[in-house]
């Protein structure tokens, strides 16, 4: 067996070690970042397609966007190659609506919901994280649906002994006319349970204890069910006490049952001293000795 030529050897292990020097391709972050949280969400407008990476590796990219009028919405990724997951939250970025891998063209993710008018977020990342993207095409899509109400507006509670809840209807219906709101009250925020329905924009709970702090919920109902809720919240307070009315009498009214009162005490001396036998007199019998 011939010994290998140690300076084969010795030209191997120099070019491993060149090419464990060279960078590897990095896409550049796009002009988007920092869009790594739900408060730094990128704003994405319907009909407005948005070119993204995901750079460095383990890189996350957050969306937001706002419906006015209940839709049917469209949200999906695309690019020359690359394996994305996509999922859509409620506007506080952890109230989970939807998630999707591969439904759309190849790898890439598409969502498809019908949503009420509020504020959603939306949140990229790859499929085999940390891995990157050098480019992808976020895309949304909406197109006018009847849908569940939207939230109802500038909900208020006062609590002095009861509750006192009100509020206006919502700015869209739907699509369909509003059938009646849904009460929903707890000791804790975010978790609540039903209480009543009213067709109107008021509501007062008697059933509190002061000094209790309550939350309140409520949704606006239309034929296709619930909207969003409308939030408010209050500590009862124990209702203050009403000063009783003073014993007042006026100076006018004094004088005249003042001078009704002498008038009538001098007519019954009048009359008792016009009496035959005069008037009565009580003596003391005889002293006996």
């Amino acid at each position: 067996m011939t010994p290998a030529d140690p300076r084969r050897l010795v030209l191997v292990l120099a070019l491993l070690a060149a090419f464990a020097l060279v960078p590897t391709a990095r896409a550049p972050p796009d002009s988007y970042e920092p869009d790594d949280t739900a408060a730094q969400a990128t704003a994405l407008l319907a009909g407005t397609p948005q070119d993204h990476s995901i750079s460095p590796a383990g890189d996350v990219d957050w969306y937001v966007f706002v419906l006015t009028t209940g839709s049917d919405v469209v949200l999906e990724t695309s690019g020359p190659t690359g394996d994305t997951v996509m999922t859509l939250y409620q506007s506080d970025g952890t109230s989970q609506i939807a998630m999707n891998d591969d439904g759309g063209t190849g790898a890439w993710s598409r969502i498809t919901e019908t949503l009420p008018c509020g504020t959603y977020t939306a949140h990229i990342r790859d499929f085999g994280s940390p891995n990157e993207i050098l480019d992808y095409t976020m895309t949304l899509t909406t197109t006018p649906a009847i849908t569940a109400p939207c939230v109802p507006a500038t909900l208020t509670a006062t609590g002095a002994g009861q509750v006192a809840l009100a509020w206006t209807p919502p700015s869209d219906t739907g699509g369909a006319p509003i059938l009646e709101y849904a009460i929903f009250r707890g000791t804790t925020a975010g978790s609540t349970s039903y209480q009543d329905t009213t067709t109107g924009t008021s509501w007062v709970d008697t059933n509190v204890t002061p000094g209790q702090h309550y939350y309140y919920e409520v949704r606006a109902r239309n034929s296709r069910g619930l909207g969003p809720a409308a939030t408010a919240d209050v500590v009862v307070t124990v209702p203050p006490v009403q000063p009783g009315t003073p014993n007042f009498i006026p100076p006018g009214i004094m004088f005249t049952v003042l001078a009704v009162s002498i008038l009538l005490g001098a007519l019954v001396a009048r009359r008792l001293a016009k009496r035959p036998d005069g008037p009565m007199m009580t003596s003391a019998p005889p002293r006996q000795f």
